[in-house]
Protein backbone atom coordinates (compact mmCIF):
# COMPACT_ATOMS: atom_id res chain seq x y z
CA UNK A 1 0.00 0.00 0.00
CA UNK A 2 1.61 3.33 -1.05
CA UNK A 3 2.06 5.84 2.05
CA UNK A 4 -0.39 8.42 0.94
CA UNK A 5 -3.29 5.05 0.82
CA UNK A 6 -1.96 4.10 4.66
CA UNK A 7 -2.40 8.08 5.76
CA UNK A 8 -5.86 8.26 3.97
CA UNK A 9 -7.15 5.48 5.64
CA UNK A 10 -5.77 6.08 9.63
CA UNK A 11 -7.54 9.30 8.50
CA UNK A 12 -11.04 7.39 7.41
CA UNK A 13 -10.68 5.34 10.69
CA UNK A 14 -10.21 8.07 13.18
CA UNK A 15 -13.04 9.94 11.51
CA UNK A 16 -15.29 7.16 11.69
CA UNK A 17 -14.85 6.93 15.67
CA UNK A 18 -14.80 10.29 15.96
CA UNK A 19 -18.16 10.51 14.49
CA UNK A 20 -19.43 7.61 16.94
CA UNK A 21 -23.17 8.19 18.17
CA UNK A 22 -23.88 9.72 21.22
CA UNK A 23 -24.88 7.06 23.21
CA UNK A 24 -21.64 5.10 22.38
CA UNK A 25 -19.53 8.42 23.11
CA UNK A 26 -20.67 8.72 26.72
CA UNK A 27 -18.78 4.79 27.29
CA UNK A 28 -15.76 6.18 25.46
CA UNK A 29 -13.07 8.63 25.76
CA UNK A 30 -11.39 10.17 22.85
CA UNK A 31 -8.71 12.31 22.29
CA UNK A 32 -7.01 14.17 19.14
CA UNK A 33 -3.23 15.75 19.64
CA UNK A 34 -1.77 17.62 16.35
CA UNK A 35 1.73 18.96 16.75
CA UNK A 36 3.22 21.22 14.43
CA UNK A 37 6.55 23.00 14.26
CA UNK A 38 10.24 23.37 12.52
CA UNK A 39 13.38 22.17 12.87
CA UNK A 40 16.97 22.93 12.20
CA UNK A 41 19.81 20.39 12.63
CA UNK A 42 23.84 20.96 12.16
CA UNK A 43 24.56 17.29 10.93
CA UNK A 44 21.76 14.91 10.63
CA UNK A 45 23.51 12.43 8.94
CA UNK A 46 26.32 12.76 12.20
CA UNK A 47 29.38 12.59 9.36
CA UNK A 48 32.53 13.05 10.49
CA UNK A 49 33.68 14.93 7.39
CA UNK A 50 31.61 17.50 4.51
CA UNK A 51 28.83 17.90 7.04
CA UNK A 52 25.79 18.99 5.99
CA UNK A 53 22.55 21.02 7.92
CA UNK A 54 19.05 20.49 6.90
CA UNK A 55 15.96 21.87 8.12
CA UNK A 56 12.37 20.26 8.42
CA UNK A 57 8.88 21.02 9.05
CA UNK A 58 7.08 18.33 11.08
CA UNK A 59 3.71 17.24 11.37
CA UNK A 60 2.52 14.58 13.80
CA UNK A 61 -1.09 14.15 14.41
CA UNK A 62 -2.42 11.56 16.86
CA UNK A 63 -6.07 9.68 17.76
CA UNK A 64 -6.55 7.97 21.09
CA UNK A 65 -9.77 6.01 21.91
CA UNK A 66 -9.84 4.27 25.18
CA UNK A 67 -12.99 2.12 26.44
CA UNK A 68 -12.64 1.24 30.27
CA UNK A 69 -15.42 -1.05 31.98
CA UNK A 70 -15.90 -2.79 34.83
CA UNK A 71 -13.08 -5.59 33.58
CA UNK A 72 -11.95 -4.72 30.03
CA UNK A 73 -10.25 -2.00 28.90
CA UNK A 74 -9.48 -1.05 25.41
CA UNK A 75 -7.30 1.88 24.19
CA UNK A 76 -6.41 2.71 20.50
CA UNK A 77 -3.58 5.23 19.12
CA UNK A 78 -3.35 6.36 15.39
CA UNK A 79 -1.16 8.59 14.30
CA UNK A 80 1.33 10.44 11.96
CA UNK A 81 4.93 11.76 11.38
CA UNK A 82 4.66 13.93 8.34
CA UNK A 83 8.31 15.50 7.37
CA UNK A 84 9.42 18.08 4.52
CA UNK A 85 13.25 18.42 4.34
CA UNK A 86 15.69 20.94 3.02
CA UNK A 87 17.62 18.43 1.80
CA UNK A 88 16.66 15.14 1.26
CA UNK A 89 20.71 14.01 0.46
CA UNK A 90 20.64 14.00 4.61
CA UNK A 91 17.14 13.70 5.94
CA UNK A 92 14.43 12.18 3.67
CA UNK A 93 10.90 13.68 3.09
CA UNK A 94 8.89 10.85 5.60
CA UNK A 95 5.49 10.11 5.82
CA UNK A 96 5.10 7.42 8.43
CA UNK A 97 1.88 6.13 9.69
CA UNK A 98 1.67 3.74 13.38
CA UNK A 99 -1.18 2.89 14.86
CA UNK A 100 -1.43 0.59 18.45
CA UNK A 101 -4.35 -1.64 19.90
CA UNK A 102 -4.32 -2.83 23.14
CA UNK A 103 -6.81 -4.95 25.01
CA UNK A 104 -7.09 -5.88 28.51
CA UNK A 105 -9.42 -8.76 30.62
CA UNK A 106 -9.25 -9.09 34.38
CA UNK A 107 -10.63 -11.52 36.47
CA UNK A 108 -10.76 -11.79 40.26
CA UNK A 109 -6.79 -12.74 40.65
CA UNK A 110 -5.68 -12.60 37.08
CA UNK A 111 -4.90 -10.13 34.02
CA UNK A 112 -4.91 -10.80 30.59
CA UNK A 113 -3.61 -8.52 27.85
CA UNK A 114 -3.52 -8.71 24.17
CA UNK A 115 -1.66 -6.11 22.10
CA UNK A 116 -0.60 -5.26 18.29
CA UNK A 117 1.63 -2.39 16.53
CA UNK A 118 2.67 -1.20 13.66
CA UNK A 119 5.00 1.60 12.71
CA UNK A 120 7.61 3.21 10.13
CA UNK A 121 10.08 5.03 11.27
CA UNK A 122 13.24 6.51 10.64
CA UNK A 123 15.75 4.04 10.30
CA UNK A 124 18.95 5.81 10.94
CA UNK A 125 17.57 7.06 14.20
CA UNK A 126 16.32 3.46 15.14
CA UNK A 127 19.76 1.77 14.85
CA UNK A 128 21.35 4.88 16.45
CA UNK A 129 19.30 4.12 19.49
CA UNK A 130 19.22 0.93 19.21
CA UNK A 131 23.21 -0.01 19.14
CA UNK A 132 25.00 3.41 17.89
CA UNK A 133 25.40 2.56 14.18
CA UNK A 134 25.77 5.02 11.72
CA UNK A 135 23.97 4.76 8.06
CA UNK A 136 22.25 6.27 6.04
CA UNK A 137 19.10 7.66 6.43
CA UNK A 138 16.00 4.42 5.50
CA UNK A 139 13.12 4.02 6.71
CA UNK A 140 12.27 1.11 9.23
CA UNK A 141 9.04 -0.95 9.25
CA UNK A 142 8.02 -2.85 12.54
CA UNK A 143 4.79 -4.89 12.75
CA UNK A 144 4.52 -6.80 16.31
CA UNK A 145 1.89 -8.61 17.85
CA UNK A 146 1.93 -9.79 21.82
CA UNK A 147 0.30 -11.41 24.60
CA UNK A 148 0.70 -10.95 28.63
CA UNK A 149 -0.48 -12.55 31.74
CA UNK A 150 -0.47 -11.53 35.62
CA UNK A 151 -1.73 -13.64 38.34
CA UNK A 152 -1.97 -13.25 41.83
CA UNK A 153 -0.98 -16.71 43.33
CA UNK A 154 -1.41 -15.77 46.53
CA UNK A 155 -1.06 -12.47 49.28
CA UNK A 156 2.34 -12.73 48.66
CA UNK A 157 3.26 -14.26 45.82
CA UNK A 158 2.59 -13.05 42.54
CA UNK A 159 3.79 -14.52 38.94
CA UNK A 160 3.93 -12.67 35.51
CA UNK A 161 4.48 -13.30 31.40
CA UNK A 162 4.52 -12.58 28.75
CA UNK A 163 5.34 -13.55 24.72
CA UNK A 164 5.76 -11.56 21.58
CA UNK A 165 6.42 -11.83 17.94
CA UNK A 166 8.23 -8.91 16.07
CA UNK A 167 8.75 -8.60 12.11
CA UNK A 168 11.07 -5.72 10.77
CA UNK A 169 11.69 -4.66 7.42
CA UNK A 170 14.37 -1.67 6.87
CA UNK A 171 14.76 -0.27 3.51
CA UNK A 172 17.10 2.27 2.29
CA UNK A 173 20.94 2.20 1.31
CA UNK A 174 22.06 0.97 4.58
CA UNK A 175 21.57 -2.77 3.60
CA UNK A 176 20.02 -4.12 6.72
CA UNK A 177 18.45 -7.61 6.75
CA UNK A 178 14.68 -7.90 7.04
CA UNK A 179 14.54 -10.31 10.54
CA UNK A 180 11.95 -11.36 13.06
CA UNK A 181 12.46 -11.99 16.92
CA UNK A 182 10.45 -13.90 19.09
CA UNK A 183 10.63 -13.51 22.90
CA UNK A 184 9.13 -15.33 26.17
CA UNK A 185 9.39 -13.55 29.45
CA UNK A 186 8.54 -14.76 33.05
CA UNK A 187 8.71 -13.58 36.74
CA UNK A 188 8.02 -15.02 40.19
CA UNK A 189 7.70 -11.93 42.66
CA UNK A 190 7.25 -12.18 46.96
CA UNK A 191 6.12 -9.66 48.36
CA UNK A 192 8.11 -8.60 51.75
CA UNK A 193 5.87 -5.79 52.89
CA UNK A 194 3.97 -3.12 51.63
CA UNK A 195 6.55 -1.04 49.34
CA UNK A 196 8.93 -3.80 48.83
CA UNK A 197 9.35 -7.07 47.03
CA UNK A 198 11.88 -9.14 45.63
CA UNK A 199 11.79 -11.26 42.28
CA UNK A 200 13.35 -13.92 39.88
CA UNK A 201 12.98 -13.34 35.99
CA UNK A 202 13.77 -15.37 33.07
CA UNK A 203 13.75 -14.29 29.10
CA UNK A 204 14.59 -16.26 26.41
CA UNK A 205 14.72 -14.31 22.84
CA UNK A 206 15.13 -16.01 19.21
CA UNK A 207 16.44 -13.36 15.88
CA UNK A 208 17.29 -14.01 13.11
CA UNK A 209 17.71 -11.86 10.21
CA UNK A 210 17.05 -12.71 6.23
CA UNK A 211 21.31 -12.76 5.70
CA UNK A 212 23.80 -11.03 8.26
CA UNK A 213 26.64 -8.68 6.96
CA UNK A 214 30.19 -8.36 8.47
CA UNK A 215 31.84 -5.15 8.04
CA UNK A 216 35.13 -6.78 9.52
CA UNK A 217 37.37 -3.64 8.27
CA UNK A 218 36.25 -0.63 7.81
CA UNK A 219 34.11 -0.05 3.92
CA UNK A 220 34.46 -4.12 3.11
CA UNK A 221 31.44 -5.82 3.12
CA UNK A 222 31.04 -9.70 3.15
CA UNK A 223 27.40 -11.82 3.13
CA UNK A 224 26.55 -14.84 4.84
CA UNK A 225 23.30 -16.87 5.36
CA UNK A 226 21.09 -16.56 7.39
CA UNK A 227 22.09 -17.81 11.24
CA UNK A 228 19.01 -17.31 13.67
CA UNK A 229 20.56 -16.58 17.37
CA UNK A 230 19.48 -17.84 20.63
CA UNK A 231 19.94 -15.16 23.77
CA UNK A 232 18.66 -17.20 27.22
CA UNK A 233 18.60 -14.92 30.69
CA UNK A 234 17.54 -14.85 34.43
CA UNK A 235 18.10 -11.91 36.98
CA UNK A 236 16.84 -11.77 40.37
CA UNK A 237 16.05 -8.37 41.49
CA UNK A 238 14.53 -5.67 44.59
CA UNK A 239 12.22 -3.19 44.27
CA UNK A 240 10.91 -1.19 47.07
CA UNK A 241 8.46 2.13 46.98
CA UNK A 242 10.84 3.86 49.36
CA UNK A 243 8.12 6.80 50.64
CA UNK A 244 5.81 8.77 48.37
CA UNK A 245 8.40 10.33 46.44
CA UNK A 246 11.21 8.02 46.32
CA UNK A 247 11.32 4.39 44.67
CA UNK A 248 14.00 2.02 43.25
CA UNK A 249 14.94 -0.84 41.62
CA UNK A 250 18.26 -3.30 41.37
CA UNK A 251 18.54 -6.31 39.07
CA UNK A 252 21.59 -9.04 38.62
CA UNK A 253 22.00 -11.95 36.52
CA UNK A 254 23.65 -13.66 33.55
CA UNK A 255 22.96 -14.02 30.07
CA UNK A 256 24.15 -16.30 26.80
CA UNK A 257 23.73 -15.83 23.59
CA UNK A 258 24.71 -18.33 20.42
CA UNK A 259 24.57 -17.21 16.92
CA UNK A 260 27.14 -15.73 14.79
CA UNK A 261 28.92 -14.24 17.72
CA UNK A 262 28.41 -16.03 21.51
CA UNK A 263 29.10 -14.60 24.41
CA UNK A 264 28.09 -15.15 27.94
CA UNK A 265 28.38 -12.33 30.41
CA UNK A 266 26.54 -10.12 33.50
CA UNK A 267 23.60 -8.22 32.84
CA UNK A 268 21.84 -6.10 35.54
CA UNK A 269 20.05 -2.81 36.19
CA UNK A 270 19.84 -0.19 38.11
CA UNK A 271 16.71 2.42 38.46
CA UNK A 272 16.09 5.32 41.00
CA UNK A 273 13.25 8.02 40.72
CA UNK A 274 11.76 10.78 42.25
CA UNK A 275 8.43 12.39 41.85
CA UNK A 276 7.26 15.22 44.40
CA UNK A 277 5.28 18.40 43.81
CA UNK A 278 7.61 20.37 41.16
CA UNK A 279 10.36 17.92 40.63
CA UNK A 280 10.23 14.72 38.60
CA UNK A 281 13.59 13.10 37.96
CA UNK A 282 14.79 9.46 36.68
CA UNK A 283 18.47 7.49 36.15
CA UNK A 284 18.93 4.44 34.78
CA UNK A 285 21.92 2.20 34.11
CA UNK A 286 21.87 -1.04 32.37
CA UNK A 287 24.14 -3.68 31.07
CA UNK A 288 22.39 -6.30 28.31
CA UNK A 289 22.46 -7.66 25.35
CA UNK A 290 20.22 -5.75 22.40
CA UNK A 291 19.30 -6.93 19.27
CA UNK A 292 22.48 -5.79 16.77
CA UNK A 293 20.51 -5.95 12.79
CA UNK A 294 23.11 -5.57 10.61
CA UNK A 295 25.55 -8.05 11.93
CA UNK A 296 22.44 -10.39 12.15
CA UNK A 297 23.01 -11.64 16.68
CA UNK A 298 22.99 -9.89 19.42
CA UNK A 299 25.73 -7.39 21.04
CA UNK A 300 26.58 -6.16 24.43
CA UNK A 301 25.22 -2.76 25.77
CA UNK A 302 25.58 -0.53 27.91
CA UNK A 303 23.35 2.60 29.34
CA UNK A 304 22.71 5.87 31.09
CA UNK A 305 20.37 7.94 31.29
CA UNK A 306 19.32 10.50 33.37
CA UNK A 307 15.73 12.23 32.68
CA UNK A 308 14.83 15.39 34.81
CA UNK A 309 11.45 17.81 34.33
CA UNK A 310 10.55 20.83 36.63
CA UNK A 311 7.39 22.84 37.03
CA UNK A 312 8.67 26.16 37.16
CA UNK A 313 4.96 27.46 37.98
CA UNK A 314 1.54 26.34 36.91
CA UNK A 315 2.06 26.75 33.19
CA UNK A 316 6.04 26.26 32.10
CA UNK A 317 7.69 23.57 32.29
CA UNK A 318 11.44 22.24 32.30
CA UNK A 319 12.89 19.44 30.84
CA UNK A 320 16.73 18.42 30.92
CA UNK A 321 17.88 14.91 30.06
CA UNK A 322 21.60 13.23 28.75
CA UNK A 323 22.50 9.92 28.44
CA UNK A 324 25.33 7.62 27.67
CA UNK A 325 25.31 4.23 25.35
CA UNK A 326 28.33 2.28 24.50
CA UNK A 327 27.74 -1.37 22.35
CA UNK A 328 30.26 -3.86 22.06
CA UNK A 329 30.65 -5.92 19.04
CA UNK A 330 32.76 -6.60 16.23
CA UNK A 331 33.25 -2.68 16.50
CA UNK A 332 32.37 -0.54 19.07
CA UNK A 333 29.39 2.17 19.18
CA UNK A 334 29.36 5.11 21.63
CA UNK A 335 27.08 7.62 21.96
CA UNK A 336 26.59 10.56 23.74
CA UNK A 337 23.66 13.53 23.80
CA UNK A 338 22.01 15.97 25.60
CA UNK A 339 18.94 17.87 25.75
CA UNK A 340 16.99 20.32 26.88
CA UNK A 341 13.40 21.89 26.52
CA UNK A 342 11.31 24.87 27.19
CA UNK A 343 7.40 24.53 27.49
CA UNK A 344 4.59 27.28 28.23
CA UNK A 345 0.44 26.49 28.02
CA UNK A 346 -0.52 29.11 26.21
CA UNK A 347 -4.00 27.94 26.54
CA UNK A 348 -6.53 25.05 27.73
CA UNK A 349 -5.52 23.71 23.99
CA UNK A 350 -2.38 25.07 23.19
CA UNK A 351 1.35 24.63 24.32
CA UNK A 352 4.18 25.93 22.42
CA UNK A 353 7.43 24.25 23.08
CA UNK A 354 11.41 25.01 22.42
CA UNK A 355 13.82 22.11 22.42
CA UNK A 356 17.24 22.31 22.38
CA UNK A 357 19.86 18.77 21.53
CA UNK A 358 23.36 17.95 20.99
CA UNK A 359 24.69 14.54 20.55
CA UNK A 360 28.17 12.80 19.53
CA UNK A 361 28.73 8.91 18.22
CA UNK A 362 32.20 7.64 17.60
CA UNK A 363 32.59 4.45 16.05
CA UNK A 364 35.93 2.12 16.14
CA UNK A 365 37.58 -1.48 15.76
CA UNK A 366 38.61 -2.65 18.72
CA UNK A 367 42.52 -2.67 18.01
CA UNK A 368 42.36 -0.50 14.93
CA UNK A 369 42.82 3.07 15.83
CA UNK A 370 42.73 4.01 12.50
CA UNK A 371 39.19 3.11 12.19
CA UNK A 372 37.96 5.49 14.22
CA UNK A 373 34.95 7.25 12.80
CA UNK A 374 33.48 10.32 15.33
CA UNK A 375 30.89 12.97 14.61
CA UNK A 376 28.81 15.14 16.34
CA UNK A 377 25.48 17.38 15.74
CA UNK A 378 23.58 20.06 17.66
CA UNK A 379 19.58 20.65 16.46
CA UNK A 380 16.79 23.02 17.70
CA UNK A 381 13.22 22.29 17.28
CA UNK A 382 10.50 24.97 17.90
CA UNK A 383 6.79 23.65 17.92
CA UNK A 384 3.22 24.19 18.76
CA UNK A 385 0.68 21.18 20.05
CA UNK A 386 -3.02 21.37 20.18
CA UNK A 387 -4.63 18.73 22.64
CA UNK A 388 -8.88 18.26 22.12
CA UNK A 389 -8.93 16.46 25.50
CA UNK A 390 -12.36 14.77 25.23
CA UNK A 391 -15.16 15.04 22.68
Amino acid sequence: MARGSQLLALCVLAASCAALPAWAQSRYQQQVSVTMGVDHDTNPGLRAENARSASRLRLNPRYTLLRQGDVDTLSLSLGATIEKSSDEAVSRNRQDPNARVQWQHAWVNTVLGLNAGYARSSLREALLEDTGQLTSDGTRTVKNLGATLSHQLSPLYRTSGGLQAQWTRDTGTSGNPDSRQNSANAELSRSLDATSEVYVAGQWTSFEPDRVEWELIPGFILLGPSNRSIMRSMDVGYRNQIDEVWHWNVSAGMSKYTGPISDRAFKGQVQLGYSGQRWNVTGAWSRQPVTDSLRGTFSQSQQLRLNADYAWDELTRIGMNTYYTRTMSTQRNTTRGVGMSLSRELSPLWRATLQLSHRQVNRKNEGLAWSSNEASGSSAYVYLTYTHPDF
